[in-house]
This record gives C-alpha cells, sequence and structure tokens, in this order.
C-alpha cells in the first residue's frame, strides 16, 4: 500500500524483516572452519556482498544495547533527569524490540491452528500495547520527580543540580554522533534498496538523536552554571511529555485495530479491483474490510447466476478468497456467494426477530428458537441418486434440493433456488 504505515506497523515489519534477513544470512555464512578474518578478507575480494538492511538493523540494536550499558551508571551517578530520560528511552527501545521479536516468533507461518483458530498475528498489537503502557507510565513517574525537583527548588529552597561529569558529556556525545552516522548510513540503503525495516530504524535513530542531543544540552546547562539548577528537571519533564504522547497515541492505534476499526478507501478499492477481474460470471454485491491486528480481515458477498452448480461457485469462490489472502496486508478473507443482490445487510437483518421467514425462505410454520428447532425443519437430502424431493413451497419461493452423481463426482450435491 502506498500510504505510510505508522511506527508500530514499521516496527513489527521491522523485525520480520530482520528475521528474514537473519534467515538469509545464515544461508551465506561460511563454516566453521571460516575464521570471521577470512569472512572479512572474501568481502573485500568482492567473494561475498554485504547485506547492508541487516547490517543497519543489527548495528542499530547493537549500538542501543551499547548506550544502554555504558549510561546506566554514568546517568544515575550524574543525577541528571535529562540523562536519565534518554537512558530511559533507548531501555524502551530494547524492549520494544523484544517484545516483537518475540511476537514474531508467535505470529509467524507455523502456528497451532488446533489452539489458534485464528491465527496468532494478533501477538504483535498486543505487544506494542503492553510497549506503549509501560512507556506511559515510566513517563508520568519521571515527570511525577521532575516536578517535585522544581517544587522543592524554587518553593522550599532546595535547588539539586546535576553533577557535572566529562565522561557522561563525552558518552552522550558519542552516543548522538553514533546515531547521526546510523541516519545517514541508513539514508543511503535506502537508495538502492527498499525496505520498511530501515525506514523504521532511520526515523527512530532521528527521534532518539534529537532527544539525546535535547538532554545533553539541558544537563550541561545546569550542571555548568548551578544557578540554572532547573533547566535539567524541566528538559526531563519535556522528553517524557513528549514520549508520553507518542506512545499514547500509538496504544490507541494498536486498540483501535484490535477492536476492528475499518479499513482505508485505498486498500477497499483495491479488492474491489480484484473482484472486478475475477471472472465474468462473477459480480460483487458486498465488500467489508476491517483490522484483525495489524493487518485486514475481508468479507466479500459475491453473485453467481442462479444456475451455476456448487461445484463451479465454489471452485470460483476459494479461488477468489485465495487471491484476496495472498494480499500483503490480509490476514484471512471469507467469500459469501449468493445468486442475486440485496439490498440489505444479511448480518443486520439476520437479528430481527421474523428474519428466517423474511428473508431466508422458511415456510415451516414457526420460527425456529434453538438449534434443535432448527434441525426439525430441514429436510436431509436424499440417499438415493434419483430422489429429488420438494422441501418446501409458499408460493412465491420454491426449492427444490437435487443430488445428481456426475463421473467421479458422487459427493457432489447442488442447490437450486427457482423463483
Amino acid at each position: 500500500m502506498s500510504q505510510r504505515l505508522s511506527r508500530s506497523s514499521r516496527l513489527s515489519l521491522a523485525e520480520r524483516e530482520l528475521t528474514a534477513a537473519a534467515v538469509r544470512d545464515a544461508a551465506d555464512t561460511p563454516s566453521k572452519d571460516t575464521s570471521m578474518i577470512e569472512s572479512w578478507m572474501q568481502i573485500l575480494r568482492g567473494d561475498r556482498q554485504i547485506n547492508h538492511v541487516a547490517a543497519a538493523l543489527k548495528v542499530s540494536l547493537g549500538l542501543n544495547v551499547t548506550i544502554v550499558l555504558v549510561m546506566t551508571t554514568i546517568a544515575i551517578a550524574s543525577k541528571s533527569l535529562a540523562l536519565l530520560s534518554a537512558l530511559v528511552e533507548n531501555i524502551i527501545d530494547l524492549f520494544v524490540q523484544g517484545l516483537l521479536a518475540y511476537a514474531g516468533t508467535r505470529s509467524g507461518k507455523k502456528q497451532d491452528y488446533a489452539k489458534f483458530p485464528a491465527g496468532t498475528s494478533r501477538f504483535e498489537p498486543v505487544a506494542v500495547i503492553v510497549a506503549s503502557s509501560v512507556m506511559v507510565l515510566v513517563s508520568v513517574v519521571f515527570i511525577q520527580e521532575g516536578v517535585k525537583k522544581l517544587v522543592d527548588g524554587f518553593a522550599h529552597g532546595n535547588a539539586e543540580p546535576p553533577n557535572l561529569s566529562v565522561a557522561a558529556i563525552v558518552i552522550m556525545t558519542m552516543a548522538v554522533i553514533l546515531k547521526i552516522g546510523l541516519i545517514f548510513y541508513s539514508r543511503w540503503v535506502l537508495k538502492t534498496h527498499s525496505s520498511v525495516a530501515v525506514e523504521a530504524i532511520q526515523d527512530d535513530n532521528r527521534n532518539d538523536a534529537a532527544s539525546n542531543a535535547f538532554a545533553l544540552i539541558a544537563y550541561i546547562v545546569a550542571s555548568a552554571r548551578p544557578e540554572a539548577w532547573y533547566v535539567d528537571p524541566a528538559g526531563a519533564i519535556i522528553i517524557f511529555l513528549l514520549i508520553m504522547f507518542a506512545w499514547g497515541k500509538m496504544g490507541k492505534e494498536q486498540v483501535m485495530q484490535l477492536v476492528g476499526v475499518c479499513a482505508s478507501e485505498e486498500f477497499i478499492e483495491e479488492v474491489k479491483e480484484l473482484c472486478r477481474h475475477h471472472n465474468p460470471k462473477l459480480s460483487l454485491d458486498i465488500v467489508r474490510a476491517y483490522h484483525f491486528g495489524s493487518k485486514y480481515l475481508v468479507e466479500l458477498e459475491v453473485v453467481v447466476p442462479a444456475d451455476m452448480t456448487v461445484k463451479d461457485a465454489h471452485d470460483i469462490a476459494l479461488q477468489l478468497q485465495f487471491k484476496v489472502e495472498n494480499l500483503e496486508d490480509v490476514e484471512r478473507a471469507f467469500v459469501h456467494v449468493d445468486y442475486k443482490a440485496r439490498d440489505y445487510d444479511e448480518h443486520v437483518v439476520s437479528r430481527e426477530e421474523d428474519a428466517l421467514l423474511m428473508y431466508a425462505g422458511y415456510s415451516g410454520g414457526e420460527t425456529p428458537t434453538s438449534s434443535r428447532a432448527s434441525n426439525d425443519l430441514y429436510t436431509p437430502l436424499p440417499q438415493n441418486d434419483g430422489d429429488t424431493p420438494r422441501v418446501a413451497n409458499n408460493g412465491d419461493v420454491e426449492i427444490v434440493v437435487a443430488s445428481p452423481v456426475a463421473a467421479g463426482e458422487s459427493n457432489a450435491h447442488f442447490l437450486e433456488m427457482k423463483a
């Protein structure tokens, strides 16, 4: 789809692409007898190609891990809320990547459909909702701490400027520079590769570089000039407010997708176009598409000629189902076959009290109110191939059940509707 994907969708796609890249790398990885030096020599000689997409993802992940490990002690020792905000943001990034990696493994193609009949693709939005909840909660805690420091400083005269640390300044500066370097590397990779994962990495590193640079400036000002101590907690509050609103918006978006918000008009038009060119004997009556997690669930109601056999109608509908489910954004598709277009939504009128009599052609008297009563109104298919009993005739609609035996199709049954 050409529309811009949300940050959470790009993050989940990034994890999938990273997994696929790892599989490709495993196929290209030299044997255990080949040393790392020899591998690099093969790359320098041109015998092996660098997978720049996988390299950008792995370098970004490694940089985040290194920043978290190095900054933890320094940020705590500096007593700077601004530096702690940058540290927490990097920790949450790793937390999200871990959650999405786990969700990606659970939502893979090899699924236990006996345990999860609808699949496990919704693990990804659930993971994002959990991460956004944690991030919002952490942001509220640090905002509260920042407000407390401001109140203590201004109201009670207990101003506490952060400790000036050259090591902290150097490390934060290096982190910002490395993230800027990753931004340019990702931009270079995107000139020759189309990768949602690299786009997500580029955006995340740009946001991290901006927030880390802002935190570094607030820390330097507050620690170098004790009378400007308030810059540090104020800077931390601003950073965490931005983080909280960004992650809150992302969590709300994922909740809407889990609830089943309608698909975009662009996607619905794509499905309609596919249906129009599927089969000349088929026409589209109703299309419904809505989120089923990060992907779409599609319901189609199509019309075929009334004299078409069940076999032909089933095959045409099944082929259409496969085509729709092969679309990148589709999780599952259902195709309902009818013999005429209707001016009402069957899923809406089915809840009316006399729906079976008004819309489903029942003429057996009392409307069934239970599964047992419903079964009593059905006439079983004949066991003898020559029998063709009439099931119902209310004057307007006549339902004829037939079970002809075609060559090699002894179990095929056909339902003929005659007005």
